[in-house]
């Protein structure tokens, strides 16, 4: 075998090595992603029905401590203010919050936006609400740090 032949075999065998590695790869990142979306919608499941079946675990299992909820209200003014709600306030309000109104039929649409380096943005649409998530993955478990909501808008009566 010539040297020239030799170097295209070796070319040849490295390209087809890499080729196999970079797929590989890909179809771990694949795998990886899908664990963690399928990690953050249950977190957002404990979260959403830690108010509707008055349940405190599932909301600590999916919160983390320093999360903060926030949505815009206005004064008697029109002057408009974030109102902010925090762990504490919101574990106090788990197990009261909509108990009863959570059903077979009720509307649980979650969209997760974008997972990158331990961090996710997600949205929640449930019949009365919306929430906006971010995510941050802790010590392999996915926990929801801040919110956004407003409530759900009344479909167009056109």
């Amino acid at each position: 075998m010539s040297s020239r032949t030799h170097t295209r075999t070796t070319i040849a065998t490295v390209a087809v090595a890499t080729t196999l590695l970079a797929g590989l790869a890909f179809a771990h990142r694949a795998a990886d992603r899908r664990a963690d979306e399928a990690a953050i919608e249950a977190a957002i499941a404990d979260y959403i029905g830690s108010f509707y079946e008055s349940d405190a675990a599932r909301f600590a299992r999916s919160v983390h401590p320093n999360l903060k909820k926030r949505d815009v209200r206005a004064m008697a003014d029109g002057t408009q203010y974030l109102n902010e709600m925090t762990y504490s306030q919101l574990m106090a309000m788990a197990p009261i919050v909509n108990r009863g109104q959570w059903t077979s039929d009720s509307r649980q649409d979650v969209e997760i936006y974008d997972i990158q380096d331990g961090i996710a943005s997600a949205k929640l649409t449930v019949n009365e609400w919306i929430d906006y998530f971010h995510l941050a993955e802790l010590n392999g478990e996915w926990k929801i740090v801040n919110v956004m909501w407003a409530s759900t808008p009344e479909p167009d009566e056109n």
